[in-house]
């Protein structure tokens, strides 16, 4: 039979909870199958799969650079990301490990006040 068909769930379930499988026959003695995440615009699911939930999804990449700012090591340094959440992380780590700053809410405080939208230039900006 050509055509497509999706495997019923008792197939799929055991195969990965998350997932459905499409069988889709290209001709008699060929077909493939095409994996879907289920229900991936739920919070949870999104979660399991590592995926940004929806409402961070629909925000803009934004991004964080080192450049606008001297540094006695010229850090040339931009960091970008899908969710706030994701880029205050890194740049704290970059924070603390490169340019030796305590890791405190005050420090990831002020880092927020430095994000812009979008995604770094590849020209250096110039210094703040």
């Amino acid at each position: 039979m050509l055509g497509e068909r999706l495997l019923s769930l008792q197939e799929t379930q055991t195969w990965h909870p998350l997932y459905t499988l499409k069988m889709i026959t290209l001709d008699a003695t060929r077909s493939r199958v095409q994996c879907i995440p289920r229900n991936v615009s739920s919070g949870r699911s999104r979660r399991l799969l590592g995926l940004p939930s929806y409402e961070e999804n629909i925000m803009a990449r934004k991004y964080i650079d080192c450049r606008e700012f001297p540094s006695e090591i010229n850090c040339s340094i931009a960091l970008s990301a899908d969710s706030e959440k994701e880029l205050l992380e890194a740049a704290a780590q970059h924070a603390v490990t490169v340019h030796k700053h305590t890791d405190s809410p005050e420090l990831r405080a002020q880092l927020k006040t430095l994000f812009h939208d979008g995604t770094p230039p590849v020209e250096s900006p110039r210094h703040a």
